[in-house]
């Protein structure tokens, strides 16, 4: 079982003002999660806190897929991770 992410961050004066945080594989189809990007937008880029609330949001927001093997709180946890999980660009910077 894998959940994909994918993310734009645009910064401007150093923070975040444009962010768009989609998630695939954790609902029946990929999409968007507006609640996220909002917890991020206006913040630092390296702001812990304003992280910490997007991915709580992401984990939210979804409705999840539930089969016999995963149940809805372990997609959850996925996304909270693939969200916690820095890219190798973000890494290198």
């Amino acid at each position: 079982m894998s959940v994909h992410r994918s993310r734009h961050i645009d910064l401007q004066g150093g923070k975040i003002r444009d962010a768009r945080i989609g998630v695939g594989r954790a609902e029946s189809f990929p999409r968007r999660i507006p609640e996220a990007e909002a917890a991020l937008n206006g913040s630092g880029r390296l702001d812990a806190a304003f992280r910490a609330a997007a991915v709580d949001a992401a984990a939210r927001a979804i409705d999840p897929l539930e089969d016999h093997q995963t149940n809805a709180d372990y997609r959850r946890d996925l996304v909270a991770r693939c969200c916690t999980t820095r890219s190798g660009a973000e890494r290198r910077s």
